[in-house]
């Protein structure tokens, strides 16, 4: 598998937990129904900090599917554990158990939009108001940095695929794709949320994909060529991924693409958001959050903890105000 896998690769983190409300029974007696998917490359895997945290916890009833060196679990959730690149490592080893691995030694401890997003809708949706079933959730994280719309995530092969094979034949497929595939994180991002949608841990084994948040393009927006098929490739992935979770009303959150991006064009960028934005209007189960006022790390591309912390809270008012339920319907 491609270097680039041991070290970037983040399918989720683990967890660990803040008591948002009085609790009345235990945690892990909660139903797990609902799930939550957040895919792209840097900004969506994370460069927040956790040591720039003044509060590092995370909700009780956030659970991430996480990997287990031979497969994957629910765990809670918790910030940017020292396992947080183990993700990746893990899935290297279960698949290819010779494989020499080096594990990164450092106590940093990343984080994406997930914590904010998780917080958000653990608060207004999954357990806190009075009129609110106590209900845990799911994360479902696949991101890779330096990763493009066009290469790594493009849908077309996995849609290809469905023509030709059965629904058996793809379910050993989907695991063994090489990350040297065009379309590696498509394939994968919708094995494991079959895999976690249909796991022990869901009530009756089946859980809903609530939605997908979106955070893609920095790398997309390096060439015209890439910038000008973007929309119809974001189109055909949410297509195919919809069809291929058999949840036709799947809502998507897209994160509008960064300003000022460090090594690519102004016009390039602006064709991106324009991109973004014409999706996001044409798509009666999207919306787009704006990027306005959020600022750069240090080194022009990825966002620091603070714009992640608010990116994310972002992302869960647009699901929020657009698709999730009003908590009368919680009761």
């Amino acid at each position: 598998m491609a270097r680039w896998l041991g070290a970037f690769l983040s399918l989720v983190v683990a967890t660990r937990g803040l008591q948002l409300h009085d609790v009345s029974e235990p945690q892990e007696e909660w139903p797990l129904r609902d799930i939550f998917l957040i895919a792209g490359q840097s900004n969506a895997r994370g460069r927040g900090h956790a040591e720039n945290l003044t509060d590092q916890t995370a909700p009780e009833n956030m659970l991430a599917w996480m990997a287990q060196r031979d497969n994957f679990a629910w765990q809670r959730f918790q910030v940017g554990p020292p396992a947080y690149l183990y993700d990746g490592l893990a899935l290297l080893q279960a698949e290819q158990p010779n494989a020499t691995v080096i594990v990164p030694k450092t106590t940093w401890k990343p984080f994406g939009p997930e914590l904010a997003f998780g917080r958000e809708l653990a608060h207004r949706v999954y357990g806190a108001g009075p009129n609110q079933k106590k209900e845990n959730f799911g994360i479902v994280k696949v991101a890779v940095m330096q990763t493009s719309m066009f290469y790594n995530w493009t849908s077309a092969p996995y849609a290809s695929l469905q023509q030709s094979r059965s629904a058996d034949t793809e379910a050993v497929s989907v695991k063994t794709t090489s990350d040297q595939e065009q379309g590696f994180l498509f394939t994968r991002l919708v094995a494991e949320a079959k895999e976690a949608m249909t796991s022990e841990r869901c009530e009756n084994r089946r859980c809903n994909i609530k939605a997908l948040l979106w955070v893609q393009g920095e790398r997309d927006s390096q060439t015209r060529e890439d910038s000008v098929t973007y929309y119809q490739e974001l189109k055909n992935l949410v297509s195919t991924l919809r069809l291929a979770l058999d949840t036709p009303d799947l809502f998507v959150v897209v994160a509008e693409l960064i300003r000022g991006i460090r090594g690519s064009s102004d016009s390039n960028q602006q064709i991106m958001r324009e991109a973004q934005r014409n999706f996001t209007e044409g798509d009666m189960y999207a919306a787009l959050v704006t990027s306005h006022g959020l600022k750069t790390d240090w080194d022009g591309v990825h966002y620091g903890t603070k714009e992640q912390l608010i990116l994310g809270e972002r992302m869960a008012q647009k699901y929020i105000d657009s698709f999730a339920a009003t908590p009368a319907e919680y009761s």
